[in-house]
């Protein structure tokens, strides 16, 4: 059976979404560190809900018709036992994890756990076809761009009780949305053969070419950002790394997206592509111990 990903390891982090679940941690984890407040209960519950999250999302899609080169639901149907266990005790973690601290996040994580619901929502009049958010046309990416950036950034804003500044939380707001949207663009150029002409995403509309150009200038507003944090440290005599060092995993995410293509293979995609949301947050963790 061709998976697309060869090795069994990394096609189970990849395919199981482990891989995606830690990038989620890391980007909640060092937005706070480096700009609000950083706790490992929040890391905890972001990756494990976020592995729940994906792998309800391959679950409910099994039921509808088989989709050319979808080796990840392939997978997923062949292991499907042991991914509702382990969805199961990712759900029960996260809850566990963020349940004291629900009272402070519930506003943070409110709207984007509607959008998520909302996403693959109704599924149970359509044979597992799904008809939510991501059927509007332009917004399948953007969807979830927008709940990535407000996890990642709202959430650690909301634990920090000292003053916070409204035009610090729109630029890393900012950010990060144009972040996982340039990194969503070349996945809907990946899918383009496959996804509904009803979804009318960006390569569908524009085409490969004129998509890729629009990516990798989202990719480079991440890059201007984290300068602009990182001039802002130098000139008031502040820590620099952090800012610096994530602003280069932000320029070699806009390389990657540079180089995306529908030939390219499926790991470019889930191990290199999904790989710079732990680049981008390892890179800026490290510049706070250097």
């Amino acid at each position: 059976m061709d998976y697309g990903i060869r090795n069994p390891v990394l096609r189970s982090l990849m395919y199981g979404h482990a891989w995606l679940a830690l990038g989620a941690a890391l980007q909640v984890w060092w937005i706070g560190r480096v700009f609000f407040v950083a706790d490992t209960r929040v890391t905890v519950a972001i990756g494990c809900g976020t592995f729940a999250i994906y792998g309800l999302i391959r679950l409910f899609r099994l039921p509808g018709p088989p989709q050319a080169g979808a080796h990840h639901l392939i997978w997923f149907r062949e292991n499907k036992k042991w991914m509702i266990v382990l969805i199961g005790l990712a759900m029960v973690a996260s809850g566990l994890a963020i349940l004291p601290l629900l009272g402070e996040l519930w506003p943070a994580l409110g709207i984007p756990g509607i959008i998520s619901l909302l996403y693959v929502l109704p599924m149970e009049f359509t044979h597992g076809r799904i008809i939510g958010l991501r059927r509007i046309p332009f917004m399948k990416s953007l969807w979830i761009s927008l709940v990535w950036a407000a996890v990642s950034v709202l959430v650690p804003a909301s634990l920090d009780q000292g003053p916070r500044s409204t035009v610090l939380v729109v630029l890393l707001f900012i950010m990060q949305t144009t972040f996982i949207y340039s990194l969503m663009i070349p996945f809907d150029m990946r899918d383009r053969p496959f996804d509904l002409v009803s979804l009318r995403t960006v390569p569908q509309v524009l085409g490969d070419r004129a998509a890729r150009i629009i990516a990798v200038a989202l990719g480079l507003v991440p890059v201007l950002i984290s300068g602009f944090f990182a001039f802002h440290a130098y000139a008031h005599g502040m820590y620099v790394l952090p800012y610096a060092l994530s602003m280069l995993g932000f320029a070699i995410s806009a390389a990657l997206v540079a180089r995306a293509s529908d030939h390219r293979s499926e790991a470019y995609y889930l191990v290199w592509l999904d790989g710079t949301l732990v680049l981008v947050a390892s890179l800026g963790l490290l510049g706070t111990v250097l």
